[in-house]
């Protein structure tokens, strides 16, 4: 069975490896924002998410298959993100992408 892990800013990125590890035993887990996120719970995972994937050093599929890198993607295409939120993370993924092919 895939669970589905709703992410918002009082979910630490520690509690979410916790709850992703778990429910990869038994079966899988996708990712979704939760509904109804305002602009400044967006911002708020921006600078939760960003600082752990600035920390990651591994290869380009590696990064593009962490947790970090999926909740920023989905932040990014959010249609309440401001516009200087949506450029910072497009910038950085891009570049972090880059730095690792």
């Amino acid at each position: 069975m895939i669970h589905l892990l709703e992410v918002d800013p009082s979910l630490t990125p520690a509690a979410l490896n916790k709850l992703a590890r778990r429910f990869a035993m038994t079966g899988g887990v996708e990712l979704t924002l939760r509904p109804g996120l305002s602009a400044d719970d967006l911002r708020s995972l921006v600078d939760i998410y960003l600082p752990q994937i600035e920390k990651f050093h591994g290869r380009n599929s590696e990064i593009r298959s962490s947790h970090a890198y999926r909740i920023l993607t989905m932040v990014k295409e959010h249609p309440c993100v401001q516009k200087a939120a949506r450029d910072v993370v497009e910038s950085f993924l891009k570049n972090k992408a880059e730095s690792t092919a």
